[in-house]
């Protein structure tokens, strides 16, 4: 008898056991390792490549720093809720579209400042069910059509960083270049974006430099990423902010209620006043 109730026990702790097991080991929380493998699933689904995730974080939702196997100096950010179910926003399609516009403007901004480095931020929405998710087919105008769809904003900064040191810049050429912008911020409608010019010297550049290949340019809420912080005071000494109407470039230095028509004259007495 007594052989008896002790193999009725043994069969009841053995299924509470596995009924723990089943109700408690399936919530086993994901290791920083398993969320990462998730993320890197979860971007291949999406886009139908390699991807590599360099930094994740937990901070209420699932952050990412990632990168395409192919192309690492592509750095852009990734979100999905703690479950990992789903990929939330991205900004991958917007940073290879930003490097479009990089070097579109490249070679004309060395020609107009010298030694210098554009870096695009299109501050757009998620792209979520876009029709085409692939960095080998996506422009910029695949981008604003799908933004205009949704009925979201287009807003894009065109960032030069320029090596004020050097001898190679010319005021008029400088002009030329920011009317050659405004033309194509004139283009594509783009009325709440911005020409920001950045003036440093070569070891402000350098700064640049590395903080763009450690961190990309973030398309958060902010439009701002955690590079800015590297060079924050640099910047906020000797920067030059740019708005359009149509293809004019305005200011609003003078008063931040009204923009003013920045022509050359102006342009100059500007840059002067920034880099006293």
């Amino acid at each position: 008898m007594r052989n008896k109730k002790k193999i009725v026990r043994f069969f009841l702790l053995f299924f509470f056991t596995i009924i723990v097991v089943i109700c408690f080991g399936c919530n086993k929380p994901m290791t920083t390792e398993s969320k990462k493998q998730r993320m890197k699933e979860l971007l291949k689904n999406k886009y139908g490549e390699e991807f590599e995730v360099r930094e994740l974080y937990d901070t209420g939702r699932i952050e990412a720093w990632c990168y395409p196997i192919n192309n690492q100096s592509i750095i852009f950010e990734a979100h999905s809720e703690t479950d990992m179910e789903v990929l939330g926003n991205d900004d991958y399609l917007q940073t290879v579209v930003g490097k479009q516009i990089d070097e579109k403007f490249q070679i004309p901004a060395e020609k107009a400042f010298g030694p210098c480095i554009v870096s695009t931020n299109i501050a757009l929405g998620g792209t979520k069910d876009i029709s085409s998710a692939s960095a080998d087919t996506v422009t910029f105008d695949t981008l604003l059509n799908y933004e205009k769809e949704k009925g979201l904003g287009n807003t894009i900064y065109i960032n030069v960083y320029i090596e004020n040191d050097s001898n190679a810049s010319s005021e008029p050429n400088e002009y030329y270049f920011i009317r050659e912008v405004g033309g194509f911020m004139e283009r594509y409608e783009l009325r709440d974006s911005v020409l920001i010019l950045y003036f440093g010297d070569g070891h402000f550049i350098k700064d640049v430099k590395n903080a763009l290949a450690e961190f990309g340019w973030s398309t958060s809420a902010s439009g701002f990423s955690d590079r800015d912080n590297i060079t924050k005071v640099e910047r906020d000494k000797k920067r030059i902010r740019i708005y359009f109407k149509g293809s004019i470039p305005v200011d609003n230095t003078v008063d931040s209620n009204n923009y003013n028509e920045l022509d050359l004259k102006k342009y100059i007495e500007l840059k002067a006043e920034v880099l006293r």
